[in-house]
């Protein structure tokens, strides 16, 4: 078991979803967390890793890591990449109500009074969800480099047009 930061990103590693969050941080404040706080790959199975074990994602340690986490910095927004985030905050915060098309199409949560939005993880695995968020979501073209950016893009049009 390690500690890591999300995507690896204190080792810059070059993937499909690094460009756009190190373009996001050089304009926005941006602390980048995850729902589980720690990671871990079976020793045997090396294809068998943390978040695909239920005994350990369903622990109560991740939600109040998070609950306290946000709590200390206090975002203006919150971004969930993928389901297990919104899920995470569906725990803390029972007035966040989820389904299955959680993020199909744009929405504004609201976690505690900040504003939360919900896409498709930035992965080569949910590349086909990401691609079918941005046709929803008035885009047609999907690129995976600057998919994080173009989401925050719709997110930032959202907050202005409301």
């Amino acid at each position: 078991i390690t500690f890591n930061s999300p995507f690896s990103i204190h080792q810059k590693v070059r993937n499909n979803y690094y460009p756009s969050i190190l373009r996001l941080s050089s304009i926005y404040d941006i602390y980048i967390t995850d729902v589980f706080k720690l990671f871990y790959r079976e020793p045997v199975n090396q294809n068998i890793v943390s978040n695909q074990n239920l005994l350990f994602t369903e622990l109560e340690l991740h939600t109040s890591l998070l609950s306290k986490e946000i709590a200390l910095f206090n975002p203006d927004i919150i971004l969930c990449m993928g389901k297990h985030p919104l899920n995470g905050l569906s725990k803390i915060d029972k007035g966040i109500t989820i389904n299955n098309s959680i993020v199909s199409k744009l929405k504004d949560y609201s976690f505690k009074g900040i504003p939360t939005y919900a896409i498709p993880h930035a992965s080569g695995v949910a590349s086909k969800w990401a691609k079918l968020f941005m046709k929803n979501n008035g885009n047609d073209s999907y690129n995976s480099k600057s998919y994080i950016t173009d989401a925050m893009m719709l997110i930032e049009q959202n907050i202005k047009a409301n």
